[in-house]
């Protein structure tokens, strides 16, 4: 029987995620990507609104974000929009002296608890694979 997975094991994580992720991991990525493109768009369309084209980096950035956190589970990117969420909470806060963003808040909250919580319970599952006898298999 021959392992499929990738020398740098990208395939076997993805399906490990489509087989094996629990219910609860996979509703906190998918909550953290969907609320991430809502606050994409709705930014998107505020900056438009108000004719502010700058805004486009701001629409790149949580697409990007949260698209890293959706398709690939990727802990890096939901740290970042947390981080990045706050910065943007902050300047807000002190520009208007209103908090506005909070919903990004809660956006990177998920993505980091939905990967992390991924990524933990798949390297357990690669620990006990890898630690089963083989039994005469070759790769």
């Amino acid at each position: 029987m021959k392992k499929e997975k990738n020398k740098d094991g990208t395939a076997f994580k993805k399906q490990f995620y489509a087989q094996c992720a629990s219910k609860k991991d996979k509703g906190n990525i998918r909550a953290a990507a969907i609320l991430g493109y809502i606050c994409a768009g709705a930014t998107l369309l505020l900056g438009v609104l108000m004719q502010n084209y700058f805004i486009i980096i701001d629409v790149a950035i949580i697409l990007g974000l949260s698209l890293g956190i959706h398709l690939a589970q990727n802990r890096v990117c939901a740290v970042l929009l947390l981080i990045y969420s706050l910065i943007n909470v902050i300047f807000s806060l002190l520009a208007t002296g209103q908090i506005s963003g909070w919903w990004l808040i809660i956006v990177g909250v998920c993505g980091i608890i939905g990967t992390f919580d991924f990524h933990k319970n798949y390297q357990n599952y690669l620990a006990t694979f890898a630690a089963q006898p083989t039994m005469g298999i070759e790769e």
